[in-house]
């Protein structure tokens, strides 16, 4: 039996590999005792017997894409199981059709579906048949074969010639007839590779990229199609690969652009314009922030006030901020009104005729009246676009209320003195006191309380540059009502807190009371919180650096602490510490729906293990950065329990142990996150395979593009920042596997999309990145 790694460390099903003969009957037999995670042990022994199910039929293109390298055999694999005969059917787009393909169908390009039934590939394509017989393996043994294109692109009198569609499906070789499985794919057979990027302003960018070799492709002959087949617009690639399109939006009807159509000698490619097929869902990256589309004539108000809250008759004071979208327009004499409405929705002032100063910022006030009625005042910030028509871009809200003094005063602590980091929880209570408001006890007033127990980090002010990990940190949240109790007669309640009845672990725990007046039902209210945990002591590390990114064989270490719940540092003695690193691999991994596939999921490989006693000043530890990865020093008491970890990456070229799927991002580090003008940013870059890629700076246009190469998975690539970029931008990479001579078919782009800050002026962006 050969176990199936799964994606955690204990699972709900645990699966083998064996292999048998379809029909055959196994008896199998689980002993008892068998201990799974938590203890649990089976009780009694199971035995039962099993039928190997025969394989179904299969027959299916092998690997996902539609792309084939021109440079290559132009072999197509395909998979079968127990079938004697498979026919290919294969269309050839005819010259002249492509506009034509991609505006009468939708849906992927590798599977096609067409507008209507009544047009369809052979109203654009010839046809071809071809019969292969399969080998013979074996009932329920995989058949391979292949699907070789070189006798159809010889044929080939003009363009397009590598554009197919093919369709294998069973074939009955006595009947003459179909049946069976069946697989469909059309087929780009070309070296170029083509991503287009679209401007805010509707311009586009493409690059051209040799798919055999991963360069950049020049002087190749690009055309924007429109849609009665016609070209519209034409331009030759330089030596970097790019082609740069203005503005498509002023072509309408027969011109309206359907495609990109790239030709470079006998090689044709194409890519459809503005379909979502094609395009990256950013979605899967960390681009969040606030969306504008940056126009000329846009401006954003801020409004605020003094302190939110108002009794009627006071006067109210508000703030409001003006800025452009850039900051680059001056906003001296720009015409403003500022609305207030009441909490019945009427206006109560409209004032006319604000001007801004140079800098944007002024103050506005207004007296409230002391029959005014109470609520929420909506204020809101107008700038005027001509003379009948005013846009709203700013607005807050302010409440107006009445206030009646507390007669009572009250104050909720803890049974034991508060340490400055946190308390044990055993027999921890919780004491009330409450005094009439000239400071004599309030006796015989009811009193409410509860406790909330919520998961908390632990952070002390301290030791605010050290990073401290609670091995004990709960991860659930509970509350607990504790009833009332009356005040004696120095005004105090004490509550029984009763935290044994919880799982020994650590928690912020805030304690919330409620006393009431003798008469009527007014109360006042107090709360207090504090750290409890039952651990004697906590390890916190400080680092010498950035640990996101460490170059390799680079010097750099760690400091360890002990504390005590006072806060203390203190020594401890016979700890461990392990050296671990992060892999990913590719394991079973349950889906929504219930079924499993195979993803990449990363996991810890221990790499040595050594004693550790760290000192009552501090200990230093260095990282071990011969090598780059993922790492991380794992400090553990004698029971293994985890104290805290130190997660660090070093960057550097090397071809690491990992597997991750071939659908699979890229990982992206940079070496910092903000960056001056003309600075270069270091980047590194893991992938599931080496090639070639595209590295461009972006955000409402490509400032920026470089292509780099790397035969190797992990490598450190560099991109120089154009000194017209302001504020923030993105960093995309576009990477394409390396094709060998013995590989077929192409895996899919990998992508990745990091953001950074550019510090050229202290100018803020409505764009935020971070």
């Amino acid at each position: 039996l050969q176990p199936i790694p799964t994606e955690k460390d204990y699972s709900e099903i645990i699966s083998y590999q064996y292999e048998e003969e379809p029909g055959v009957y196994l008896y199998i037999k689980i002993k008892e005792g068998l201990t799974s995670f938590g203890g649990y042990r089976l009780p009694e022994t199971l035995s039962f017997v099993v039928q190997v199910p025969a394989f179904p039929q299969e027959l299916k293109i092998m690997a996902e894409g539609s792309l084939l390298s021109l440079t290559g055999e132009k072999k197509l694999s395909i998979l079968a199981r127990d079938l004697e005969h498979v026919r290919y059917q294969a269309q050839r787009l005819l010259p002249g059709q492509i506009a034509h393909f991609v505006s009468q169908s939708y849906g992927q390009l590798g599977e096609p579906s067409f507008d209507s039934y009544q047009f369809g590939l052979e109203n654009i394509a010839e046809t071809f048949h071809q019969v292969d017989a399969l080998p013979i393996v074996g009932h329920g043994k995989t058949q391979y074969s292949h699907f070789d294109f070189s006798n159809l692109l010889k044929r080939s009198q003009g363009t397009p010639k590598g554009l197919f569609n093919l369709v294998v499906e069973g074939w009955d070789n006595l009947n003459q007839s179909a049946f069976g499985p069946r697989d469909e794919r059309f087929i780009f057979i070309t070296d170029i590779g083509i991503l287009a990027k679209k401007s805010l302003d509707g311009s586009y960018d493409l690059f051209l990229q040799s798919i055999s070799n991963g360069e950049p492709i020049s002087e190749a002959q690009v055309q924007v199609i429109g849609k009665n087949g016609l070209p519209i617009l034409s331009a030759i690639s330089g030596t970097s690969g790019h082609v740069s399109f203005s503005n498509l939006k002023d072509f309408k009807r027969e011109k309206q652009p359907i495609v990109f159509v790239v030709t470079k000698g006998e090689d044709l490619s194409f890519l459809p314009i503005g379909t979502h097929v094609n395009r990256l869902n950013y979605s899967r990256f960390d681009v969040g922030g606030e969306y504008t589309k940056l126009q000329s004539d846009r401006l954003e108000g801020y409004i605020f006030s003094d302190r939110g809250i108002y009794r009627p008759g006071e006067e109210i004071h508000l703030g409001y901020i003006v800025k452009h979208s850039d900051w680059s327009r001056e906003l001296s004499g720009v015409d403003l009104e500022m609305i207030v409405t009441d909490p019945k929705g009427s206006t109560i002032r409209h004032t006319k005729g604000l001007r801004l100063n140079k800098i944007g910022m002024k103050t506005y006030q207004f007296q409230t009246g002391e029959t005014w009625p109470t609520g929420n005042y909506i204020v809101s910030l107008f700038i005027k676009k001509d003379q009948q028509k005013t846009v709203q871009i700013g607005s807050t809200t302010v409440k107006v209320e009445e206030f009646m003094p507390d007669r009572l005063k009250i104050n909720a602590r803890f049974s034991k003195p508060t340490n400055k980091g946190w308390l044990h929880p055993n027999g921890l209570e919780g004491i009330v006191n409450v005094n009439n408001l000239f400071g004599t006890p309030a006796q015989d007033r009811r009193i409410v309380a509860e406790i909330a127990l919520l998961p908390s980090y632990p952070s002390f002010h301290l030791y605010r540059d050290w990073s401290f990990h609670d091995p004990m940190r709960s991860k659930k949240s509970f509350d607990e009502q504790l009833g009332e109790q009356r005040t004696d007669s120095n005004g105090n309640a004490v509550f029984n807190l009763g935290l044994d009845k919880f799982e020994s672990a650590s928690y912020l725990l805030q304690f919330m009371t409620e006393g009431f007046e003798a008469e009527g039902g007014r109360s006042v209210l107090a709360s207090n919180a504090v750290l409890i945990s039952p651990l004697e002591y906590l390890i916190g590390y400080k680092t010498e650096g950035d640990l996101n990114y460490i170059k390799k064989d680079t010097q750099i270490g760690v400091d360890f602490i002990a504390i005590n719940s006072n806060l203390e540092r203190v020594s401890v003695q016979g700890l461990k510490m392990k050296t671990v690193e992060f892999r990913q691999v590719s394991t079973l991994v349950k889906q929504n729906n219930g079924t499993y596939k195979y993803e990449s999921v990363r996991k810890e490989y221990e790499l040595k293990q050594e004693n550790m006693n760290i000192s009552a000043n501090r200990t230093n530890q260095q990282l071990d950065t011969s090598q780059p990865g993922d790492f991380a020093l794992v400090i553990l008491n004698q029971e293994n329990l985890e104290l805290n970890r130190v997660q660090y990456r070093v960057a550097g070229s090397a071809n690491l142990s990992f597997e991750l799927e071939k659908n699979a991002e890229l990982q992206v580090t940079l070496n910092k996150s903000d960056f001056n003008p003309n600075e270069e940013i270091e980047i590194s870059i893991r992938s599931p395979y080496v090639g070639a890629g595209l590295m461009t700076i972006e955000r409402e246009k490509v400032y920026a593009h470089q292509w780099f190469t790397t035969d190797q998975k992990s490598s450190i690539q560099r991109i120089r920042i154009p000194p017209d970029l302001e504020g923030n931008g993105y960093l995309n990479i576009t990477f394409v596997r390396s094709m060998d001579s013995n590989e077929i078919f192409m895996s899919p782009l990998s992508t990745s999309v990091v953001p950074f800050s550019n510090n050229k002026s202290n100018r803020m962006h409505t764009i935020t990145l971070e």
